[in-house]
């Protein structure tokens, strides 16, 4: 440099961008070649990413290259792609969530059929040594129309158990088995035929009532473990699963009260059965 006048270098510093003047420590009247090209380059960059400091958008001849401007332009475009995706990518999920909880409702009549051949197959090879030394247990396969199921059910047997021993033993106890068209998607229903004083009987309807026929059911579970269920409920009473309060209350605190209440429905059935037969 030729240390020109301190005036001169002034008035020429403050006539160039911010930022320019002194970036390299030189004064904008050098006459060094290298530094009027760092100069040069310095300004091409400051361009490309948005010019000074103060944000001005610039004219230079990287104007229309990688601005702030542009870069913040590219990323919103970018997001609003993601966005996009993201929205649609969710409603596939929910349309295939749908589909899928449809299914039970679209069950296939001939998979149902099936399930319930093999099923109720399975319990007539059980029979009573399957449930022994508990009762024994014979079934009947009933024949539509189904006079007293649900408008939905598509199959019922009937069953009977005759416990070997305690409160209800010595005495065939008959129920309904009816299985809705869901099944096994859904629980079969049981309702007993006479009328049995028992905490897991209603005492209205006759419907039975534990867990597995509820909110433990899987479509997993066969005829033949419901109705080993069944036959559980005579040998203990399921008292967390109460329908008939009066019978769980004397079970509980009046036991001799409760047996005789047991026998008077036994001798009932018992009549019953003989005038039937007679």
């Amino acid at each position: 440099c030729d240390g020109g006048d301190g005036g001169d270098f002034l008035q020429t510093a403050t006539s160039m961008k911010p930022g320019k003047a002194m970036r390299h420590g030189k004064r904008p009247d050098c006459s060094d070649d290298d530094g009027d090209e760092n100069m040069e380059v310095t300004s091409d960059v400051e361009d490309a990413v948005g010019g000074s400091d103060s944000g001005g958008s610039g004219g230079g001849p990287h104007s229309g290259g990688l601005t702030r401007r542009n870069i913040m332009a590219q990323q919103q475009q970018q997001q609003q792609s993601a966005d996009a995706q993201i929205s649609s990518n969710a409603s596939i999920s929910t349309q295939d969530a749908s589909t899928v909880h449809a299914r039970p409702r679209q069950l296939d009549a001939s998979f149902a059929k099936h399930r319930f051949d093999k099923d109720v197959a399975d319990l007539m090879a059980a029979r009573t040594p399957y449930f022994m030394p508990h009762a024994h247990v014979s079934f009947r396969m009933l024949e539509p129309p189904f006079v007293g199921c649900a408008p939905d059910v598509h199959k019922a047997l009937m069953c009977s158990v005759r416990p070997t021993d305690g409160a209800y033993g010595g005495t065939p106890w008959s129920f309904r088995i009816c299985l809705p068209e869901a099944y096994p998607f859904k629980p079969p229903r049981i309702e007993a035929l006479s009328p049995l004083f028992h905490p897991n009987v209603n005492p209205a309807t006759g419907a039975v009532a534990f867990p597995m026929l509820e909110r433990d059911w899987s479509p997993v579970c066969t005829l033949q473990i419901v109705v080993l269920g069944l036959v559980l409920l005579f040998v203990e009473p399921n008292l967390e699963h109460v329908v008939n309060l009066e019978a769980a209350e004397l079970l509980r605190s009046a036991p001799a009260l409760f047996l005789q209440r047991v026998n008077h429905d036994k001798s009932s059935l018992v009549k019953a059965s003989g005038d039937q037969g007679a």
